[in-house]
């Protein structure tokens, strides 16, 4: 890249093993990475380490990438060569680094509004300290679920001075993602030194590599322990400590990773099933046969590192919400939550908003690389379609609706808000109905042409009263004429031939349509009724 040379990192005698770099994606920023460098103490030069970061943006350069932010320390130091990256639990991450000779852990925060410069400090107790002893070489690792981290103790410092490292061994302590924080810390052996360490696929197992003593107190062996860390407390712990393998002197220093449903050493040699207990986690001294899996380094005959991770933050729970349970007449423009970088409604558009146009179930999904959410909408559109349908001279609809209103001409016509309308002339006929949510539309053009004059005139001479009424109505006409008694939903309920007197003293209260005949069935007009009591 343009600007990737010179990094701070390790240098000189100490390398920082596996753990001198971190990769952590810039939250809400795709593309863009935080690389985080770790420089241990260099014996030889007195060169004090520390704890450094860059950011690389790999939209630039063609896709190539190119380092913006070069450099920026986050802590002097001095550090201990380990260093960890864990998820947190609100789309946030959680580097933690430890100093040397010191009780104390430091855990930097993560999140979208960048790296916090303060730490979080955790003194998690029963510590491993003490001048020229303890946290200086060895490395950490957290369990799969995050509920756990470990730190192993190698001093060089002994080691340069000739002195026996006694004070090495391994710190086991329980994390919380929410706060950062360290607690309940347990040590887990009285090993000379430890060096590398690893938790089990099921969190439930420790494997820790180390120097053993001999005979007289001083370096033994390079070994490899078991230890179960499902009880969490250091009389258990250290009871299930199990000797797994016995090394040859050339792997004084061995890293160690989870790959896939086993633990590789950075020899090759690797623990076929660790998550089960004693020798039953099948150790296996030959080479892991997904050997091109891993980018091996070898420096001064130690073999050293597994390569990095790329730790990304851990998504919150998908958030689902039904946002609208709606009716509405026309078309609704349904929109999303704001400040999200993705959109994908159900339709594979991909704007903020969405109009729906019929009724049915929208949704749209949404993320800013950490939060993600669904919003579901219920809308319905009522499709009214009025249509005019005729009998004689009586206009009514092929569906009922809560309320009408007929025009004729264009014009409306004032009073004719029933279901029925019976036309006097010949014209263009259209109703307005509504529905129960108000929601309105218009019939197409009827077009009435079959009105005589002989009709119309009989019409204007026929006369029912009173109206109201209770008891009796008369009928006022100059023909013999029937009238038929029709309540509102269209059910006969009376009939009359040669009308003149009608008794409607038993009838219930109510509106009906009184619907008049002349002696060959032809309608002449229909009026309505309210009986009373």
């Amino acid at each position: 890249m343009p600007n990737g040379s010179n990094l701070l990192g390790s240098s000189g005698y100490s390398s920082s093993t596996n753990q001198g770099a971190a990769i952590v994606p810039v939250i809400d920023s795709p593309g863009k990475y935080y690389l985080f460098s770790l420089r241990n103490f260099n014996f030889s030069t007195d060169t004090m380490s520390g704890l450094s970061y860059s950011i690389v943006d790999m939209n630039l350069n063609g896709g190539l990438g190119d380092v913006v932010v070069k450099n920026i320390t986050l802590d002097k130091g001095p550090l201990q060569e380990s260093m960890v990256v864990v998820p947190g639990s609100n789309c946030d991450v959680w580097l933690f680094v430890h100093p040397h000779h010191d009780t104390i852990f430091k855990a930097f925060h993560i999140t979208r509004e960048g790296v916090a410069i303060e730490p979080v400090i955790s003194s998690p107790g029963s510590a491993m300290g003490g001048a020229m002893a303890a946290f200086e070489l060895g490395s950490m690792s957290v369990s799969p679920d995050r509920s756990m981290i470990a730190i192993t103790s190698y001093s060089m410092s002994c080691m340069a001075l000739g002195l026996v490292p006694s004070l090495g061994g391994v710190l086991l302590a329980k994390f919380d993602p929410e706060t950062g924080q360290l607690s309940n810390g347990i040590k887990v052996s009285d090993s000379i030194a430890s060096y590398s360490t690893c938790f089990s696929p099921d969190n439930s197992k420790l494997y820790v590599q180390g120097i053993s003593a001999d005979s007289a107190g001083g370096e033994g062996p390079t070994v490899l322990w078991q230890y179960d860390v499902r009880e969490q407390t250091q009389p258990a712990v250290r009871a299930s400590k199990y000797l797994v393998q016995t090394y040859d002197p050339d792997d004084q220093f061995l890293g160690m990773r989870r790959w896939k449903d086993t633990i590789i050493m950075s020899n090759l040699q690797y623990i076929a099933a660790p998550d089960q207990k004693g020798g039953s986690c099948n150790f296996r001294a030959e080479p892991y046969v997904e050997i091109d899996s891993f980018n091996i380094a070898s420096t001064g005959g130690w073999n050293m590192a597994l390569g990095v991770d790329v730790v990304y933050p851990l998504p919150m729970d998908t958030v689902f919400r039904l946002m609208a349970d709606t009716t509405v007449c026309a078309s609704i423009v349904l929109k999303s939550p704001a400040a999200y970088t993705s959109y994908l409604w159900d339709d594979n558009t991909t704007d903020t908003v969405r109009e729906a146009r019929a009724s049915g179930r929208y949704w749209v999904q949404y993320n800013d690389g950490c939060h993600f959410g669904v919003d579901t909408f219920a809308v319905h559109i009522p499709e009214l379609n009025p249509v005019i349908n005729v009998h004689v001279f009586e206009l009514g609809t092929t569906e009922s609706y809560k309320t009408y209103q007929w025009l004729f001409n264009g014009a409306l016509i004032p009073g004719a808000t029933d279901s029925i309308y019976v036309v006097s002339e010949n014209g263009a006929y259209r109703v307005i109905v509504s529905d129960e949510y108000g929601c309105t539309d218009t019939s197409e053009v009827y077009q009435v042409t079959n009105v005589g004059i002989t009709q119309r005139e009989t019409a204007r001479e026929i006369y029912i009263y009173p109206n109201p009424a209770q008891s009796v109505i008369h009928v006022n006409t100059p023909i013999d004429v029937d009238v038929t008694l029709v309540s509102v939903t269209g059910a006969v309920v009376r009939k009359w031939q040669h009308a003149q007197t009608l008794s409607v003293d038993d009838l219930a209260d109510g509106v009906y349509l009184l619907r008049v005949t002349d002696q060959y069935g032809m309608l002449i007009k229909v009026e309505k009724f309210i009986k009373l009591h």
